[in-house]
């Protein structure tokens, strides 16, 4: 029986590849100077991570401006989402 997926695969990455340009050359740059081009290899996959630019809520903009919604929501974003009103003005306020 064929691999019948790996065509799917292969499509998927080229889509995949022509869409982060950029977070691709950011990844190269990366590697010169981090382990693996990362900072937390939960985050790293093939064939590149893409590279965030900001984030707000669920969502999360990346150096290519897609914009995404981000299921994975690491570093307790889960409980407010990204950059929360009730911890940015309050952070604010006390910084200014």
């Amino acid at each position: 029986m064929p691999n019948d997926h790996a065509q799917l695969l292969d499509a998927l990455r080229r889509d995949y590849e022509a869409k982060f340009l950029n977070s691709k050359a950011a990844h190269q740059r990366a590697k010169e100077v981090l382990v693996d081009g990362i900072s937390h290899g939960a985050r790293l996959f093939d064939p590149y991570p893409f590279r965030v630019r900001s984030a707000n809520g669920a969502r999360v903009t990346d150096i290519d401006g897609n914009t995404i919604i981000d299921f994975w929501q690491g570093h307790y974003a889960n409980i407010l989402g990204h950059n929360p009103d009730v911890v940015r003005d309050v952070l604010t306020q006390e910084l200014d």
